[in-house]
């Protein structure tokens, strides 16, 4: 294997930079890029802490180019055909390239609801909610998920909006334990949250939104936290495989919200792809058949609700814990190390 391999890592996400701390270990002579089209990475599972709490933003980021500068390239990717990076200044080859772009928030198609409900997904989506929060009173969040959950449990629990959550499933939480959403869904209406379960949002102006039952929400702000629609405009719509590369093209990787999978879009999930990926990429240059690693279910999460209390689930039971706020702190403190100091957390 030639040490001058070029890999190239588009997106500086917890998978794309799990994937590149595992690769330089292993092949430190090799030519890697980093691209990204922001100079930050932001742990993202903090951001509904950073909505009512804005310096907590500055905390749950560092700078790409002071931690990763030796392959770190802040341009955006416009364009990946025949191992060839194209952005706006320069064209790279590659040998390999790991995707892991993210992906972006999924309006089903309505086109009411994405002119009127705002993302709740990424930092350029959280500043405009914050130009917005100081003047609506009433908020609609709209998705009864894990990011749906967290921001309607801090805004509860932190200010005095009158907030709906309007959940399409007959349950909150739906792809973690049923005693656990429950339990999230007693304490959002303890906090003052109104809970409408089996609804769905099929349309939306400014000033309401309008649920399938034909009932008329009133919101100044409408909070989009629905599930993320998986897309790669840099690449053709080629499946992936069980090894997350593209069907016709082993040398492209697919990893993190980008990938398609039915698996809970967590950070410990992205890392674990970008693990996954990097041995598959290792295993090619060595000339050798990978050794298969399959995606287990997440057995253990931790859910915020509000800035300290919330709950442990593990398997088939969970556990409230008033400290659970400062346990994802921790996390999130020990993830944000592990990224600067290149230490491969256990996970």
């Amino acid at each position: 294997m030639s040490e001058k391999v070029k890999i190239a890592i588009v997106g500086a996400s917890f998978a794309g930079l799990r994937a590149y701390i595992s690769l330089k270990k292993r092949f430190p002579k090799a030519i890697f890029y980093l691209f990204d089209k922001e100079d930050y990475f932001t742990f993202i599972p903090s951001l509904h802490l950073s909505l009512c709490r804005p310096s907590h933003l500055q905390k749950s980021q560092f700078s790409l180019k002071r931690y990763f500068g030796e392959a770190f390239i802040h341009e955006e990717v416009i364009s990946i055909k025949d191992h060839l990076i194209e952005t706006k200044k320069k064209t790279y080859a590659f040998d390999y390239a790991v995707i892991s772009t993210g992906a972006k928030v999924n309006y089903f198609g309505n086109d009411d609801l994405k002119k009127h409900a705002l993302g709740a997904k990424s930092v350029p989506h959280l500043k405009v909610l914050h130009k917005r929060l100081p003047a609506a009173k009433k908020i609609v969040i709209i998705g009864g998920g894990l990011s749906g959950v967290e921001y309607a449990a801090m805004l509860g629990a932190t200010s005095d909006k009158e907030v709906t959550l309007i959940n399409g499933a007959d349950r909150l939480l739906p792809a973690i334990l049923p005693k656990a959403g429950a339990y999230a869904n007693r304490y959002l209406e303890k906090k003052g949250v109104k809970v409408i379960h089996d609804a769905k949002a099929v349309s939306a102006t400014e000033k309401k939104v309008v649920l399938d039952s034909g009932e008329e929400i009133p919101a100044d702000m409408i909070m989009m936290c629905t599930g993320l629609k998986q897309f790669c405009p840099l690449l053709d719509s080629s499946p992936i495989t069980d090894t997350l590369h593209l069907e016709d093209d082993d040398h492209i990787f697919l990893c993190g919200d980008v990938a398609k999978s039915d698996k809970v879009p967590t950070a410990h999930a992205a890392m674990i792809e970008g693990d996954i990926v990097a041995e598959h990429i290792c295993a090619k240059l060595h000339q050798r058949e990978p050794k298969p690693r399959l995606m287990k279910r997440q057995t253990t999460l931790a859910v915020g609700l509000g800035p300290q209390a919330g709950f442990i689930v593990f398997r088939s039971w969970y556990l409230p814990l008033p400290f659970t706020g400062f346990l994802k702190l921790h996390i999130e403190k020990s993830i944000l190390l592990s990224f600067k100091r290149r230490i491969k957390l256990f996970i």
